[in-house]
């Protein structure tokens, strides 16, 4: 069982990217910051493309992006209490993005991928796409999810340059795996403009002492597809976006693949 979690963990892992809003926003008053999600690489009809939260594009533009994909051929998976290595920085690469589709009744955005990108080349060699399929169902509740994220409270400073009076801090993040099961809908009854047709909720709270959910925003969510009887293949499917976190009940909400389905269909994906 081990080595087939590894093997969908690292399917999850080639088609999450870590995304990096360029534009400076204040934090504290005290200092600036870049901020962090997460997006998925897609395979659409005829495109690829990039899903996230709408959130996290705030109002930039689409050369203002930076991304984290998967940096090696085989992850690897430790704890998330080991030790940070420091040392071990792979650096942000550019992916051409030509376009922005931003959802107007979801939080939900699509970063358009230039038609001249070329797969398996450059930092992105070992990115892949998840191809897009019209038959995408909820998970059940009771059932678990998996999803790949970049928390931003385990970021963790790479080096400090002085410029005059201010210091530019050079940060390092990691991936991180979480695992969270499907609550009922009746847990949502209390949150604003949840609606159980479109949105559904997974429990945080086995994990929220370790780190808290910022940066997971825009990540998806993998149910996996089991064919006993056949050929045992990795074969991770699609089950949702996340978008917010509920502090309160410890509760991450998250859009429904069948509403992710029915926008990217109607914006010509």
């Amino acid at each position: 069982m081990q080595d087939e979690w590894t093997a969908v963990g690292n399917r999850i892992a080639a088609y999450s990217v870590g995304l990096v809003n360029t534009t400076m926003v204040a934090m504290n008053g005290r200092y600036q910051s870049e901020s962090i999600g997460t997006a998925t690489a897609i395979r659409g009809r005829d495109r690829l493309f990039l899903l996230t939260a709408k959130h996290n594009l705030d109002d930039a533009g689409a050369s203002e992006f930076e991304f984290m994909p998967k940096t090696t051929a085989a992850a690897v998976f430790g704890n998330s209490g080991d030790p940070i290595d420091p040392l071990n920085v792979f650096p942000r690469c550019r992916i051409p993005v030509v376009e922005i589709i931003r959802c107007d009744h979801e939080d939900l955005a699509i970063l358009l991928i230039d038609e001249k990108f070329e797969e398996g080349k450059g930092p992105s060699r070992h990115m892949e796409f998840f191809p897009w399929r019209s038959d995408l169902v909820s998970p059940p509740v009771g059932g678990v999810v998996t999803a790949l994220g970049h928390p931003s409270d385990r970021t963790y400073v790479v080096a400090d340059r002085r410029r005059g009076n201010s210091v530019d801090r050079e940060m390092g993040v990691l991936k991180y795996f979480i695992s969270c099961e499907v609550v009922s809908d009746e847990k949502g009854r209390n949150i604003k403009d949840y609606d159980p047709a479109k949105h559904f909720l997974v429990d945080y709270s086995g994990i929220s002492n370790k780190h808290q959910p910022h940066g997971f925003s825009g990540c998806a969510w993998w149910q996996h597809e089991d064919h006993r009887n056949d050929i045992w293949v990795a074969n991770p499917v699609f089950a949702g976006v996340e978008t917010s976190f509920v502090r309160s009940g410890q509760l991450l909400v998250n859009i429904r693949p069948e509403v992710v389905s029915e926008w990217v269909t109607a914006v010509g994906m």
